[in-house]
């Protein structure tokens, strides 16, 4: 593990890194090489607090969802019936998500950076902040219809958990989750995260990035802040619990939404649910932004889990892959490319059309027999049939931005559903949304 990390620190690029893998029983292994910032040198440790981003997902859905198993929480009530002052855009009769929904990304809304405002920086107005923010939130369907990545859901579970503890969000975390498990320097808040050694973001040419990424109304969705053994701590409750059948990781780890790819990824409460190389279902999720990336990923049938930290974005994301892929093999979806469905009917004709993403020029599709040709941003790309409803084509180097695509595939996947009731499809390229209609 040693040989393989300093390696792929010297190929990639990256300060430092750290890894821990661990089973079921609580045996933990965690191996550190580089440094947590190139300004002073410090060398990570399994101590050191790296911010965890998406994976604070996980461990928020796994509160909420233990506050419903005490009877606290309707996980199927929508939250405008249970926060005060939520509205939508489109104002009136819209429909809010409920908690089932916010946290699985089926609530209908894109992702918040949409709605960019000044961070606010005090938790006291965390409320506030996330019930003005969801008003401004961009639509682009029905709740409880089709995944869409999006923070703000679990910004919703932020409020959701501190009326249903009386605690504010980081105090309720502490007592539902970090304590019982052994977890005292995980914490929400960045001003405590930087009395411990803490690792810093980089850019690509190894400088620490020292913009300030900050905001109370991330803290249920990106805000967090951990070190691999603690993360190792939590992944051993999540695995031994998966394999033991209980609740709350049984819940958490139940699938709700299809991400519509060729490799089959769904999305439960808070995290992935992939086919490992075994053949197992694989539970866990990524976090990252520039400058920093992390993963947390189980398998219970073969018992045994991974944390990856390190402080490189995710442009470097197929090295770590190539690397978890040495220290445990199968626990990533198989290399091999999945074969097409050999009675899959795909419906070129009635897939075509003009789809629409805010902040993004538009998806067209236009059928070519079975196959669709998929434009957007001024390239196109000619995808064959999958299966029902999907299309793909091999992924290349040159495929960045919504062509890149998604973790786990090798392949520019789209696939299409619907019509809704309102007679409007959504096409998903490589798991983002664009609907028929225009966002709202």
């Amino acid at each position: 593990m040693n040989d393989l990390l300093r390696r792929y620190l010297a190929r990639a690029r990256v300060p430092g890194a750290a890894v821990c893998t661990f089973d079921s029983a609580g045996r933990v292994e965690p191996v550190c090489a580089g440094v947590a910032d190139t300004e002073s040198g410090t060398p990570v440790r399994p101590t050191t607090l790296f911010r965890i981003y998406s994976l604070t997902k996980l461990m928020t859905a796994c509160a909420v969802a233990g506050l419903a198993r005490r009877g606290d929480v309707d996980l199927d009530e929508p939250l405008d019936a249970v926060i005060d002052g939520l509205t939508r855009r489109t104002g009136g009769p819209a429909r809010a998500a409920t908690a089932r929904q916010a946290l699985s990304h089926t609530g209908g809304t894109l992702p918040d950076a949409l709605t960019w405002a000044p961070l606010g920086r005090n938790d006291a107005d965390l409320r506030a902040d996330i019930v003005r923010d969801y008003a401004r939130a961009f639509s682009f369907a029905e709740p409880g219809r089709h995944y869409g990545y999006s923070n703000a859901g679990f910004n919703l579970a932020a409020v959701l958990v501190e009326q249903a503890t009386g605690l504010p969000f980081g105090a309720a975390m502490r007592s539902l989750l970090y304590d019982p498990l052994d977890m005292p320097r995980t914490t929400h808040d960045p001003a405590v995260a930087m009395t411990h050694p803490l690792a810093q973001h980089h850019h690509p040419d190894a400088t620490v990035d020292h913009r300030p990424l900050a905001g109370s109304k991330w803290l249920a969705g990106s805000q967090c802040y951990s070190t691999p053994v603690e993360m190792a701590r939590f992944g051993v409750w999540l695995l031994r619990g998966l394999r033991e059948g209980a609740d709350v990781p049984g819940l958490v780890a139940r699938p709700v939404a299809d991400l519509r790819l060729d490799v089959g990824t769904r999305y439960g409460l808070g995290c992935y649910l992939t086919r490992g190389g075994a053949g197992s279902t694989v539970v866990g999720h990524e976090g990252f932004f520039d400058g920093m990336w992390v993963k947390l990923v189980v398998d219970p049938a073969l018992d045994r889990g991974l944390v990856w930290m390190d402080n490189r974005g995710d442009e470097v994301r197929q090295a770590r892959y190539e690397v978890i892929e040495k220290l445990m093999p199968g626990i990533l979806p198989p290399a091999a490319d999945p074969e097409p469905v050999p009675e899959a009917a795909a419906a070129a004709a009635e897939a075509a059309g003009r789809y629409h993403r805010t902040g993004s020029p538009d998806l067209r599709l236009e059928a070519d027999g079975p196959r669709l040709e998929v434009t957007l941003d001024g390239r196109s790309r000619t995808l064959a049939p999958f299966a029902p409803g999907l299309w793909r084509a091999p992924a290349s180097s040159r495929d960045t931005g919504p062509w890149r695509p998604h973790a786990g595939s090798a392949h520019v996947c789209l696939g299409v559903a619907g019509p809704d009731p309102d007679g409007t499809r959504v096409a998903h390229l490589n798991a983002l949304p664009h609907s028929e209609r225009p966002v709202a």
